[in-house]
């Protein structure tokens, strides 16, 4: 179970997304002017080495980050942040991270270790940029809500004439920064990108009002429209969507059609994820027949990953250890799976477990023990338990005999 990932449907988590807001809501978003703001509480400054803003001066570039103490991917993001400001501190960036909550509840939370080192508190770690709080929030309102952004962390670059460049996730700023930094942002791209995303927004939207009706085939339609209009992104996505909706109405084997056709467009990571999303669809259908008939094809799309092979193999042990009727057929498809990954991972004991376990499903015991004595030489801290354990079962079969 340790290499088994169970991912949840994404129609689950749009089925739960706020409301956007009314059509005449002036939307925050890529080329909009960036709001002034009005902080209540800086905590960090870098040690005084940034000035508390309100309006932002023209030709320095800032990230407007919003946070929580209770939000474990936002303190996941501190370290890259405080990177991040050293990286560009010589060249007029300036780090605004921004949480709603009291000013006691930060200070407290500052004053608390960093995961892992204890000399080290999250006040240290965040003392190179502006850390801030704002009770009201104002802010808040004039950014998060503006752009209709739910979740955080999410940071927003203001560019050096104070409009908004880039909104996203703070892990994934990188690349946006340094090229707003160097001059070598192009605005009109992303803005053009993010007209696409709002566009898909307002689209799922209405969708999910028809979801929520339980107006699947009417929701299906707008689907179907969205897909033949859509740009390449939102046919991706639509047809996602659509693979989601046709697994909840019950239309397996249509889904199966869809997403077959998603996937023969789809190129590198893009396929990979696809062909995963496949596989736990079928997975979830306990279908053996239909797993066996399209596993080769996933396993071929996966090529090059080794830890996605060894899942979808090892899922076919878990089928067979659970009572599912599984084929030699789909036993032996599953083997040669796990035997790619073991050859791109030879040293993995998770890979070489899986592999075992599959090879005494077809009767070789002695190859199965030799596969698991290596699986035990390579393994973790956390499979070893489990790993050494099974040896120990095959060893018995074989002294049984």
């Amino acid at each position: 179970m340790f290499r088994t990932l169970k991912l949840t449907l994404a129609l689950l988590m749009m089925l739960s997304v706020a409301n956007v807001g009314t059509a005449e809501d002036e939307l925050l978003t890529v080329g909009s002017k960036a709001p002034s703001i009005d902080i209540e509480h800086w905590v960090q400054d870098g040690d005084g080495k940034f000035s508390h803003v309100k309006e932002f001066k023209s030709g320095n570039v800032y990230i407007v980050e919003f946070w929580a103490t209770w939000c474990g991917p936002c303190i996941s993001a501190m370290p890259h942040i405080s990177e991040l400001q050293d990286k560009y501190a010589d060249k007029g960036v300036q780090v605004i991270s921004v949480s709603d909550e009291d000013l006691e509840t930060v200070e407290e939370f500052l004053e608390k270790n960093v995961r892992g080192e204890s000399a080290k508190t999250y006040a240290d770690l965040t003392s190179n940029y502006c850390l801030t709080t704002d009770p009201d929030r104002s802010v808040y309102r004039s950014y998060m809500k503006a752009a209709k952004q739910g979740g955080i962390p999410t940071a927003f670059i203001v560019g050096k004439d104070g409009h908004i460049e880039w909104i996203g996730h703070p892990m994934r700023i990188d690349d946006p920064l340094k090229q707003v930094v160097s001059g070598d942002w192009d605005r009109g791209e992303h803005i053009a990108k993010a007209k696409v995303e709002e566009e898909m927004k307002a689209m799922q939207q209405k969708i999910i009002a028809k979801l929520r009706n339980g107006d699947d085939e009417e929701a299906l339609e707008l689907i179907d429209d969205a897909m033949k209009n859509g740009s390449d992104a939102v046919k991706s996505q639509m047809g996602m969507l659509k693979v989601q909706v046709l697994m909840r109405s019950g239309e397996t084997e249509d889904a199966m059609k869809a997403l077959n056709g998603l996937v023969k467009d789809a190129k590198g990571d893009e396929k990979i994820s696809l062909r995963m999303m496949q596989y736990q669809i079928i997975e979830s259908t306990e279908d053996m027949k239909m797993l066996e008939k399209e596993f080769d094809n996933i396993a071929k799309d996966l090529g090059e990953n080794a830890q996605a092979l060894n899942q979808i193999s090892w899922g076919v042990v878990e089928a067979a250890d659970g009572g599912d009727d599984v084929s030699k057929g789909l036993i032996k498809s599953a083997r040669k799976a796990a035997e790619m990954a073991v050859k791109l991972e030879p040293e993995n004991g998770a890979v070489l477990d899986t592999l075992a376990h599959l090879v005494h499903m077809e009767g070789d015991l002695d190859k199965a023990i030799e596969i698991q004595e290596k699986a035990v030489k390579f393994a973790g801290s956390q499979e070893a338990g489990e790993v050494k354990a099974y040896l120990k079962k095959l060893l018995k079969e074989k002294n049984d005999n």
